[in-house]
């Protein structure tokens, strides 16, 4: 953990939902079963380190969050994270999100800033007519690098990543998303440094397009 704390890593992520982490043995998944484990294995993290702490759960594990006047102080201290990030979000009037293209998905860390900040009640609420998203009125820019070329073409099926963020996005009431891609940088250098050319220049683009409507 203290070398982990020397990086300057934002946080520390403990995945109990590993169906690879040898649950055959008494690891991974088969720890995340045990509520009485996970609180131990986070407790001693928090021992030995100041970072924020994501604990990641198995789906059979439900009712995590009580409501703020109900938690003790372990309890308070283990989604004061999540909070923050809430408050983040909805305290922003554009949101950045940058990711590469792994396995055609987004990566674990978005994934977790995501289950994160996917939160009943203050993100979104659920009405008799349906959920209804509360991060309204934000301007998302979605960055994706990927080695092949999923924007178009025959690949363009296996890009699982926007469309699921645009679809999470869009149940948080973030609805405003553009996409710009920095993809087919396998290809070879020449093509790595055109689509970087050309991401660069949309963000330009991006950029003066947001400049005149702040003036406006």
């Amino acid at each position: 953990l203290a070398k982990i704390e020397d990086t300057e890593a934002d946080g520390v992520e403990l995945n109990f939902g590993c169906p690879h982490g040898m649950a055959e043995r008494g690891m991974g998944s088969a720890v995340g079963q045990v509520p009485d484990y996970i609180e131990m294995v986070t407790r001693w993290v928090k021992q030995y380190s100041r970072m924020p702490c994501i604990v990641k759960l198995t789906p059979n594990i439900s009712d995590i969050r009580k409501p703020a006047e109900a938690r003790n102080a372990e309890e308070a201290a283990a989604v004061a994270y999540s909070d923050q990030l809430v408050d983040e979000l909805l305290a922003a009037d554009a949101v950045v999100i940058a990711t590469g293209l792994i396995n055609f998905n987004i990566y674990s860390t978005l994934k977790s800033w995501i289950d994160n900040v996917a939160r009943a009640g203050l993100t979104f609420r659920y009405t008799e007519s349906g959920p209804v998203g509360l991060a309204t009125g934000k301007k998302v820019y979605l960055v994706l690098a990927a080695g092949g070329v999923y924007s178009e073409g025959a690949a363009k099926s296996m890009d699982h990543a926007v469309p699921y963020l645009k679809s999470v996005l869009g149940f948080m009431g973030m609805t405003d998303v553009e996409v710009i891609y920095v993809e087919g940088l396998a290809f070879g250098p020449e093509a790595a440094e055109k689509a970087i050319s050309a991401a660069h220049s949309r963000v330009q683009e991006v950029a003066k397009t947001a400049q005149l409507v702040l003036a406006a």
